[in-house]
C-alpha cells in the first residue's frame, strides 16, 4: 500500500515564520501568485485576506487556508500544494506552482509501464514491447472513458472482442470518489508526497496497485503470456481526477 493525500486532502498545515513582516502582512494582505513549471503566469496577481477559521465562530481566529485560496485551474494541477498559514504568521507572498495535465499524463504513463514491466520480470515474464500505434489508440480510449467509463466504446466496438487480438484494462476515478477520507484505492488519481510535492510514481502505483490486486481477472491481464505490446495512456482533470486505458497487442 502507498500513503496518498486527498482533496480536502489536498492541504498541507504548517507554518512560516517571517519575524517582524508578519503583522504586516496581516495588515495588508498576502500577494498570490499562481504560475505553471515553465514559468507562465496563469493567473493575474492578487491580494489575499485571511479569513476566520471557524465559520461557526468568527472569533476563534483567522487563517490563509490554502483548501480556499488555491484554484481550479483547467488544464493545470498544482505541483506543489499550498500551506494554511496562521494569521500571526503570514508571509507577505505565496506562489503556487501549476503544471499541464498533460504532462502528468505523459509522465505517469511512463512510470506505470515501468511499474507493470517490473512486476512482470518478478514473475520471469518478458517485459511488454512498445509500439507507436498502439499507443495512439490507447490515448484516444483514456480520453473516451471520460464519456463512457466502460470496455465498450462510444461507437459501440471493443477492444476485449473475442479474437480481436487485443485485450483492454481500464480505470476511472471520478471527482466524488476522492470527497471524504474513506476513500480507498480505485483507480488513477493525482497524489502527492507527504511534502506536497506531486508524485509522478505514486500516481502511477494509484493505478499499478488497483490493477494488480482489485481481482483476478484484471491481475490475468496484466500477467498475460500471449501479448507482445502493450501502450497505456492517461488523463487527469484538475479535480485530481483521472481515467486510464491500457491496450494489449499480439
Amino acid at each position: 500500500m502507498f500513503s496518498r493525500l486527498l482533496l480536502g486532502g489536498f492541504v498541507l498545515s504548517g507554518s512560516l515564520f517571517l519575524g517582524g513582516g508578519a503583522a504586516q502582512a496581516e495588515t495588508t494582505g498576502t500577494q498570490l501568485r499562481v504560475v505553471s513549471t515553465t514559468g507562465k503566469t496563469l493567473r493575474a496577481t492578487k491580494t489575499i485576506y485571511p479569513t476566520s477559521s471557524d465559520p461557526v465562530d468568527p472569533d476563534a481566529g483567522t487563517e490563509l487556508d490554502a483548501a480556499v485560496y488555491t484554484p481550479y485551474i483547467q488544464g493545470y494541477v498544482p505541483y506543489k500544494l499550498g500551506k494554511t498559514y496562521s494569521a500571526t504568521q503570514l508571509p507577505r507572498q505565496i506562489t503556487l506552482k501549476y503544471v499541464k495535465t498533460s504532462t502528468v499524463a505523459q509522465k505517469v504513463g511512463t512510470q506505470y509501464l515501468k511499474q507493470i514491466n517490473a512486476y512482470r520480470k518478478q514473475k520471469h515474464l518478458r517485459p511488454f514491447r512498445h509500439q507507436a500505434a498502439l499507443t495512439k489508440k490507447a490515448r484516444v480510449r483514456a480520453h473516451e472513458l471520460w464519456q463512457k467509463p466502460s470496455h465498450v466504446r462510444p461507437n459501440g466496438t471493443s477492444y476485449n472482442a473475442k479474437n480481436s487480438g487485443y485485450a483492454e484494462v481500464m480505470a476511472y476515478t471520478p471527482a466524488v470518489f476522492l470527497q471524504g477520507s474513506g476513500f480507498q484505492d480505485a483507480g488513477p488519481v493525482v497524489c502527492y508526497t507527504p511534502g506536497g510535492t506531486l508524485s509522478y510514481k505514486r500516481t502511477a502505483q494509484s493505478a499499478s496497485h488497483f490493477l494488480l490486486t482489485v481481482d483476478q481477472t484484471h491481475r490475468q491481464t496484466e500477467l498475460n503470456t500471449w501479448a507482445r505490446y502493450s501502450a497505456v495512456s492517461f488523463s487527469f482533470k484538475d479535480d485530481y481526477s483521472g481515467t486510464m486505458a491500457q491496450l494489449f497487442h499480439l
